[in-house]
């Protein structure tokens, strides 16, 4: 069979250039999907957040003995390193690993379903910091009068949605940073050993489970208090289906990874700041 020399050329030509101009396309489209799910899912608006909650936090610290001057650091040292495009930045990255466009259609059409989008804004306003004192008010005031089937279906929409484990994983990653950050800074007698300090994440898990389920508890009362059962159930189910599974598991794994890579960076920048020269005592209580 004759092939055309002409015809062979301009195929060999032309290929590695649609190539090399499909290839960008997808990975476009997979970055503006990504990026419509970290929006609608709230994920976008909850990094927005985590400056100020993480020196909230840093500002609450009771295992170091600190001046102003050293508390002042860790609160600037915080807001740099929970900086929200970096977070963003980790979150997109972990979302884009695993891309499927078939999936990802999947879950953005779950994601901008009207149920969705109204719990989602819901949650929200309860995640906003100025929002946490009328959430522990409104637990008090249903305190002695617990809707059993709403505490149900909270319980089955945060089983399916996994936070309670991502929330463990999350504050167990912070309290080992804060070990990290010291333990170099201690004499060689009072470290903490690699088999101890797993050790004592393991004893911590159990009680962090329940404090991450009562808080879940409270705030989904409260951010759903205004929302009927059946819409709740709505919600659940959307939750428990195939697609929003598999997108709990990915965008968990996606923030635990990066408040992971974020608490490394914190560890060293506070065994960097406790290293320094101090004019009060410091340093890890006793």
């Amino acid at each position: 069979m004759l092939i055309n020399k002409k015809l062979l050329l301009s195929v060999i030509l032309w290929l590695p250039l649609q190539v090399v101009a499909f290839v960008p396309l997808e990975q476009e489209q997979a970055q503006q999907r990504v990026e419509q799910i970290m929006d609608l899912s709230g994920i976008n608006a909850m990094i927005s957040q985590a400056p100020v909650l993480t020196e909230d936090q840093v500002r609450n610290i009771s295992v170091f003995i600190v001046d102003k001057d050293e508390l002042d650091g860790f609160g600037e040292l915080a807001t740099r390193i929970f900086e929200p495009s970096r977070l963003h930045k980790a979150i997109s990255w972990s979302l884009l690993r695993d891309y499927d466009a078939a999936r990802y259609q999947q879950i953005l059409e779950a994601l901008n379903s009207p149920i969705a989008r109204q719990m989602t804004h819901l949650e929200l306003d309860a995640s906003a910091p100025a929002a946490r004192s009328k959430i522990f008010e409104y637990a008090q005031s249903v305190r002695e009068n617990l809707p059993w089937q709403r505490i149900e279906l909270i319980r089955d929409l945060t089983d399916a949605s996994g936070m309670v484990e991502a929330m463990v994983d999350v504050r167990l990653g912070w309290y080992e940073s804060l070990v990290r950050s010291q333990n170099s800074l201690l004499p060689y007698e009072w470290r903490i050993s690699e088999e101890r300090l797993a050790q004592v994440l393991e004893e911590l898990r159990p009680r962090v489970v329940r404090d991450a389920r009562e808080w879940l508890l409270v705030n989904s009362l409260y951010a759903y208090r205004n929302v009927d059962d059946q819409e709740l159930l709505q919600y659940v189910e959307l939750y428990e289906g195939e697609a929003m599974r598999w997108y709990s598991k990915l965008a968990n794994r996606a923030l635990v990874d990066a408040y992971k890579e974020a608490d490394a960076e914190w560890a060293k920048g506070v065994t960097e700041l406790l290293g320094k020269p101090r004019g009060t005592t410091g340093g890890l209580i006793k």
